[in-house]
């Protein structure tokens, strides 16, 4: 997988599939996450509620699963499905991590899986 700091991330757009990784800023207390870095998957949310737009599921640590944000459709980048990054820096605090900074975070690509665990490479069977 391969990582950029978000300030840097060519796109404008965030779309889902791709993994927000952010550190743990303040020792834990209950109201974010125990683990020092934690992974965030950004998942569509269109569905789950009204003037919904992507959302984020944690995919590390204890609370692997949990949602921990479902974004408004405003953070909705104009025509499309995807999550304005202009929107999220402006709104972090507010959505995504109070004691956090986006510059202080990290994107990767959803990429395709080409092979299984023991390094075997997959072939879907023909029919």
């Amino acid at each position: 997988m391969n990582w950029t700091k978000l300030s840097e991330y060519h796109g404008e757009h965030i779309y889902s599939g791709s993994i927000i990784r952010v550190p743990t800023m303040t020792p834990y207390n209950g109201d974010w996450y125990s683990e020092a870095i934690v992974d965030f998957l950004v998942f569509d949310a269109f569905g789950l509620q009204e003037r919904a737009g992507l959302g984020l599921v944690v995919m590390s640590g204890a609370k692997a699963g949990k949602i921990n944000a479902i974004f408004p459709a405003s953070s909705n980048a104009p025509k499309t499905r995807a999550l304005s990054k202009e929107w999220l820096f402006q709104n972090w605090k507010k959505y995504f991590y109070p004691e956090g900074e986006p510059h202080q975070a990290w994107i990767a690509e959803a990429e395709a899986v080409v092979e299984l665990p023991d390094g075997s490479v997959w072939q879907i069977p023909a029919r």
